[in-house]
């Protein structure tokens, strides 16, 4: 059974630029009549490594890669494109009515899953709840 990590979620005002050195990291960016989700890849990345942020308009997400286990043979890589150290990715969100305070981020095997409910399914949440 696939292991999913609650990874939490800050609301700030505003959001600092990335580092430069920090390298980038490939997403999906889509919505649905209730969610804004955004997928972002992270492989070789801890669960307690990952960092999400979102203001109004923007979300940082931010992690490290850990170097993995240590091999006793000798590596000879062909291609080696999952880099050591800081990844990380500021997004530009659509415009819309959505509910940052409710933004839930789940993470397992590598991938980091954000989802941003809109006020309307907030409401329906709770309504179901208290019933």
């Amino acid at each position: 059974m696939l292991e999913q990590h609650v990874v939490p979620v800050r609301v700030e005002e505003r959001l600092d630029a990335l580092h430069p050195e920090i390298h980038d990291m490939p997403v999906n960016l889509y919505h649905t009549d209730d969610y804004l989700v955004i997928n972002a890849g992270l492989p070789r990345c801890l669960p307690d490594r990952v960092h999400v942020s979102v203001a109004s308009g923007k979300m940082l997400i931010r992690a490290d890669r850990h170097p993995g286990e240590l091999v006793r043979e000798e590596r000879v890589y062909l291609l080696s494109e999952l880099p050591d150290g800081a990844v990380g990715r500021m997004l530009d969100l659509p415009q819309g009515e959505w509910a940052y305070a409710a933004a839930e981020a789940h993470f397992a095997n590598g991938l980091l899953t954000v989802t941003i409910p809109t006020p309307a399914r907030v409401d329906y949440l709770r309504q179901m709840q208290a019933a």
